[in-house]
């Protein structure tokens, strides 16, 4: 069996894409991102599914790069008491995500590079298929563990940055 493989583009590199048009696209997808976004969900009830077998209690979340708040809500009715803060790049995304919430629920248009939160803040950071579209993701991962408490935790799931084909 051969394997093909596409070069693969080091966390260390940019991606191509400038942050105002990523902004841009997903504002724009904002009405229908929810009915589009079959493996968004999939991958974020499996994130879910295991904070729940591990019996997470945390008091503090941030879900990064939250979009339309789809899974900023199922957050908040797992972990009701908690106070929950959706962040995204697009404007659009969380003008979405605020119109279809709970008032309880704090959105923030930030930037996952430069967040404007304390250290410490977090008890857990939930990002689902969000760092690829960022231009250094090592440096959202260090904003992560920034903001994460000693104890906290860190559930994410992201598009690898190379792929095989085996034939």
């Amino acid at each position: 069996m051969g394997v093909i493989r596409t070069p693969s583009v080091s966390l260390g590199q940019p991606v191509p894409a400038a942050k105002s048009d990523i902004a841009r696209e997903f504002g724009r997808a904002s009405n229908t991102y929810e009915q589009a976004s079959r493996l968004q969900r999939l991958m974020g009830d499996a994130m879910l599914a295991r904070l729940t077998q591990q019996n997470a209690a945390p008091r503090n979340i941030l879900d990064l790069g939250c979009g339309t708040g789809w899974f900023t809500r199922a957050l908040q009715n797992r972990f009701p008491e908690a106070q929950i803060v959706g962040v995204d790049l697009s404007a659009g995304m969380i003008e979405r995500a605020r119109s279809s919430s709970p008032a309880n629920i704090q959105w923030l248009t930030a930037d996952a590079e430069s967040l404007p939160f304390s250290a410490d803040t977090f008890d857990l950071v939930f990002s689902n298929l969000m760092i690829q579209w960022c231009q250094y993701p090592q440096t959202v991962l260090a904003q992560c563990r920034r903001l994460l408490r000693p104890e906290g935790r860190l559930a994410r799931i992201s598009h690898s940055y190379s792929a095989s084909l085996a034939d």
